[in-house]
């Protein structure tokens, strides 16, 4: 897999093969509640063998879904959730990048070129809706926001 380096104040490189186990520990370590799962697309930032901020990604009916966007907490504020979020709206796609930030993180997703989605008038796919309702029942406020510069990788 192609690796690209990022510029940071420490050496670190993009990996698209990120096990689930190595995602798994950074969500653990973060406190973060997140799982990682065979099928899941899964990316990171590591600094040395250690991997310091990951995603995973959800093809979701007709979409892309962004999950748990997470950096350990010793290397938070220093960029690297903002490149590794770059580095995936970066990559060619036919179709959109969704995700469900908790509400704190609306303004960091905005920043990036994500939208608030109208979820009541959408016709993106039911089970967006669905997943949509479920987790406001848990995170009051929670919206879907959509990239606005288009979409993911194709399946």
């Amino acid at each position: 897999m192609n690796k690209t380096v990022l510029p940071t104040r420490l050496p670190t490189r993009l990996q698209w093969n990120v096990t689930p186990a190595q995602l798994n520990a950074l969500y653990k370590a973060s406190g973060e509640s997140g799982r990682a799962g065979p099928r899941d697309t899964l990316c990171g930032v590591f600094a040395g063998d250690e991997l310091i901020c990951g995603a995973r990604l959800l093809k979701y009916g007709r979409c892309w879904l962004l999950r748990n966007l997470c950096t350990h907490p010793q290397y938070r504020r220093q960029g690297h959730a903002s490149h590794l979020l770059q580095a995936l709206i970066a990559t060619p796609s036919h179709q959109p990048l969704v995700t469900l930030p908790l509400p704190h993180l609306n303004d960091f997703y905005q920043r990036h070129g994500f939208r608030v989605m109208d979820m009541e008038s959408n016709t993106m796919d039911t089970g967006l809706h669905t997943l949509w309702r479920q987790s406001r029942r848990r995170h009051k406020g929670i919206q879907v926001m959509q990239w606005s510069g288009g979409g993911w990788p194709a399946a």
